[in-house]
C-alpha cells in the first residue's frame, strides 16, 4: 500500500494485492482468467453465493468472499430523469431563477429547514413553475413531479446560499438510496 499526496492536500492511496475483510473474506471479484466483458457481466448480476468462501461476522451474518461489495439491502435504482426536468437542467433553468428567489423570500430560508424537508416549499416551485412558464417551459403537476422539481430547486439553493457544504448536506438528506440506508442501520443488530 503506498499513499499518493495530490495538490489538494488530500492523499490517494493504490493498493495493490487483496484485501480481507476483519473475518478473512476477500472483498475483491476475480479478474484473472476473464475477460473485461465477462467482468463487468458479473459484477452487474444478481449476487451469487454458490462455491464462494464465507464467514461469519461478529453480529452472526454470514458474509461471502471473492465477489466483491455486496450489499445486505438492494435499493432499486432511481428512474431516469424526466424529459422536462432534463430541459429545464439543460437551459440552466434553476441556476437562472436562484438569484432572484434568493433577493426576495429565499434570502430568509435556513439551511437546517431545507435539511429537515430534503425540498423547498410549495411556493417556491410555483415561483419557478411561473418562471419556467415565462420562458416558454410548462412542468407537470403531478405530485412526483412536483416533488423532484421541489428536491432538484432545494439543492440549487443550497448550492447557491451556502456553497459546496450546504448542497452535500441537501443531497444527502433528500437523497432516497442515503435515506434507506440510514432506515437499514437503524434496524441492524448490534454487535455484541
Amino acid at each position: 500500500m503506498r499513499g499518493f499526496p495530490l495538490t489538494d492536500g488530500s492523499v490517494i492511496v493504490l493498493v495493490v494485492g487483496r484485501i480481507r475483510t476483519p473475518c478473512g473474506r476477500l472483498v475483491q471479484r476475480e479478474y484473472r482468467g476473464i475477460t473485461t466483458r465477462e467482468y463487468y457481466r458479473l459484477a452487474g448480476e444478481a449476487r451469487d453465493t454458490a462455491g464462494r468462501e464465507s464467514c461469519r461476522t461478529s453480529a452472526g451474518r454470514t458474509v461471502y468472499g471473492g465477489g466483491g461489495v455486496y450489499p445486505d439491502v438492494v435499493i432499486a435504482p432511481p428512474p431516469g430523469d424526466a424529459i422536462w426536468l432534463a430541459r429545464i437542467l439543460e437551459q440552466e433553468l434553476p441556476l437562472q431563477w436562484v438569484g432572484g428567489y434568493l433577493s426576495g423570500p429565499g434570502s430568509a430560508v435556513a439551511l437546517d429547514t431545507i435539511v429537515r424537508r430534503g425540498a423547498l416549499d410549495s411556493a417556491a416551485v410555483a415561483d419557478f413553475r411561473a418562471f419556467a412558464l415565462a420562458r416558454g417551459i410548462e412542468l407537470p403537476n403531478e405530485e412526483t413531479a412536483v416533488a423532484r422539481l421541489a428536491r432538484v430547486l432545494a439543492l440549487e439553493v443550497a448550492a447557491a446560499k451556502w456553497g459546496d457544504a450546504g448542497y452535500y448536506r441537501v443531497a444527502a438528506a433528500a437523497d432516497p438510496e442515503i435515506r434507506e440506508a440510514v432506515r437499514a442501520l437503524d434496524r441492524a443488530p448490534v454487535p455484541r
